[in-house]
């Protein structure tokens, strides 16, 4: 098991965390504190885990949905019975592990100050830029892709890790999950952080490393660091991870300027994530965004839709009382400034609908049609995966292309329908 301050020495393995006394079931006091560790499992999947070898058999014997544990130092933890052992009972403790009943959970005290916040990425993709680091560990020379995220006086630096170039070929191979960047979270006039804030900090900080990966990942051994320079966990656990695989479907060019491209995205995305009206519409959407490609077409579809109406009515205003919603979102998005036309690469979409005049091969107003078709009982249009395959992509697009507008970024991206094939990178359409 491989303790905090060290990297996993392969992907997939389990990361110990801590070691922690329980000295509370319930606002009961123990007789004796209880011995565990929190350790973060990665395989078969994300799972953050409280183990000891002693627990009192009235813990592990809890038969409530979830229960409280007061950890030593730490707030009350929230937690679920994960597994027992019976051997032990004899000697009044028993093996076993509890789960939290949400993850990611501060465990840190609501007072503490915080000068700033370190903590590790998993599964975001390697990238190169002018801002890079190169180490020389056992006479060779390693890259390390680095770059700084600055928004106001907020000011993050996200590196790769050194194990990531030896990590990366093993998660090529098996998919799964593993640490591929660390990071420091600062204000830029050393002006120390609440706890409220660096949550706020960290709920935005996933939502943009998950856009930019075009698929989920989190943030693990989040920990604060004091005036003194002393660490102390901030949070357990983490939030939904994409394995390796779901992220090589991503808008962001990833080298040789992908730290640049990053640093151009966050200012913007961070000035809209703290516009109140802005937040809850820029994380819901990246999260019906993300979650489009994890299921069905036909699921992507109906989210992608519900994803575009968000940032639409956002943008645009509400749309009018009867009016259809094909048509609402066709000309918000003409009002954005992108173009409604079916491109030619969706020419499966494109030939489904041509004979179609309430479509009049317009993208948005397809996308509609499908969508309609999806969740009512009597089907006009019947399943064609090409067809929904084509939908889905172009409705990514406009996400993509309606955020990335929104954020002011002007760098290059991978254009998901483009005539020269997917992946393909040019200059955002609006760039001068």
């Amino acid at each position: 098991m491989t303790k905090s301050n060290e990297f996993p020495q392969e992907p997939n393995a389990p990361i110990f965390l801590e070691e922690i006394l329980i000295t509370h079931i319930n606002g009961h006091r123990l007789p004796e504190p209880c011995a565990a560790q929190v350790v973060l499992h990665l395989s078969p999947k994300i799972v953050l885990l409280i183990e000891s070898e002693s627990f009192p058999i009235g813990i592990v014997g809890h038969t409530e949905e979830s229960f409280v544990v007061k950890v030593k130092d730490k707030r009350d933890i929230q937690v679920i019975l994960y597994r027992r052992s019976m051997s032990g009972f004899s000697n009044g403790t028993a093996k076993g592990a509890f789960c939290l009943y949400k993850s990611p959970i501060t465990v840190i005290p609501a007072d503490a100050r915080i000068d700033s916040i370190c903590f590790s990425v998993l599964n975001f993709p390697e990238f190169f830029g002018q801002q890079d680091k190169w180490i020389n560990p056992n006479q060779y020379t390693i890259r390390l892709g680095q770059t700084k995220l600055v928004h106001n006086n907020l000011q993050i630096r996200l590196t790769q890790a050194a194990s990531f170039p030896a990590q990366k070929k093993y998660l090529d191979q098996t998919d799964g999950y593993g640490i591929t960047h660390t990071g420091v979270i600062q204000h830029c006039d050393g002006k120390p952080f609440s706890v409220e804030e660096a949550e706020d900090i960290l709920r935005g900080l996933r939502a943009f490393l998950s856009f930019s990966r075009g698929a989920e990942c989190g943030l693990v051994r989040v920990k604060a660091v004091d005036p003194e320079g002393g660490q102390s966990f901030l949070e357990w656990g983490t939030t939904h991870t994409d394995s390796w695989r779901c992220g090589n479907d991503t808008w962001l060019p990833t080298r040789p300027d992908g730290g640049e491209n990053l640093s151009r995205a966050f200012s913007g995305f961070w000035s809209l994530y703290s516009c109140p009206d802005w937040k809850d519409v820029l994380l819901r959407t990246i999260d019906w965004y993300l979650n489009s490609k994890n299921g069905p077409f036909h699921i992507g579809i109906i989210l992608i839709q519900t994803a575009l109406e968000s940032l639409c009515c956002e943008i645009v205003g509400p749309k009018k009382k009867g009016e259809p919603m094909g048509k609402f979102l066709s000309e918000s998005i003409k009002k954005i400034g992108l173009c409604t036309a079916i491109p030619s690469s969706c020419s499966n979409l494109d030939d489904f609908f041509q004979n179609c005049p309430c479509v009049g091969r317009d993208g948005p107003k397809a996308i509609v049609a499908l969508r309609n078709d999806l969740v009512h009982a009597k089907k006009k249009y019947g399943d064609n995966a090409e067809v929904q395959i084509d939908a889905l992509r172009l409705g990514q697009w406009y996400i993509e292309m309606i955020l990335l507008k929104k954020l002011g970024y002007v760098g290059r991206y991978r254009n998901r329908v483009s005539d020269s094939g997917k992946g393909s990178v040019e200059d955002v359409p609006w760039k001068v």
